[in-house]
């Protein structure tokens, strides 16, 4: 009987013991690894937040640096390729002069027409006349205006009469250009 009753002791403080570590895991430990789970997830959370924050300023940065390199190329076109009208309207006249002259082709009846574009911050010039000449001169005088140095557009070029043929076809042709105002 005295070995039962030494259980009884022995079995009274285990069962305490039991009771306390239940009453722990429940009370401080449970809420601690839910409250760590949380954390974890936010953890993650933000560590995917952090990294798409780094990908968007990256690509900030490329914007801003082709967005800098695009005012430039914007700035070289004003200033290198429009040029001021005043230097740059006669140059060009003389040009389809000149070019008209090389190639034999008869302009006649030029018409000029301006409009200034404030947005842009360039005039629109267009010149608008009527050519005669063969076929491989109007041409060659065509290609030459394409490839001239100058920032001409040709915007038509129409036959005025198409039944005609050979070496006195006549043209009507409209170009354009502008110029800076800047």
């Amino acid at each position: 009987m005295e070995l039962l009753w030494y259980r009884k002791w022995l079995v009274l403080p285990i069962l305490v013991a039991m009771v306390a570590n239940i009453l722990i895991l429940t009370i401080f430990t449970l809420p601690r690894e839910s409250w760590l789970r949380k954390l974890d997830s936010k953890a993650a959370e933000l560590g995917m937040r952090i990294e798409s924050g780094k990908e968007e300023l990256a690509q900030r940065r490329d914007n801003e640096k082709r967005l800098k390199e695009l005012r430039r190329q914007i700035e070289s076109f004003y200033s290198e390729t429009l040029r001021q009208r005043e230097v740059g309207l006669v140059d060009i006249l003389a040009e389809v002069e000149n070019l008209a002259k090389r190639f034999k082709v008869e302009k006649q009846n030029i018409q000029y027409n301006h409009e200034i574009i404030e947005e842009d911050k360039v005039i629109l010039f267009e010149i608008t006349f009527p050519l005669r000449g063969s076929y491989a001169n109007l041409r060659r005088f065509i290609n030459q205006i394409e490839n001239s140095e100058y920032f001409l557009i040709i915007d038509r070029v129409e036959l005025s009469n198409p039944e005609e043929t050979g070496d006195n076809l006549k043209l009507n042709i409209k170009l354009s250009t502008y110029f800076s105002l800047m």
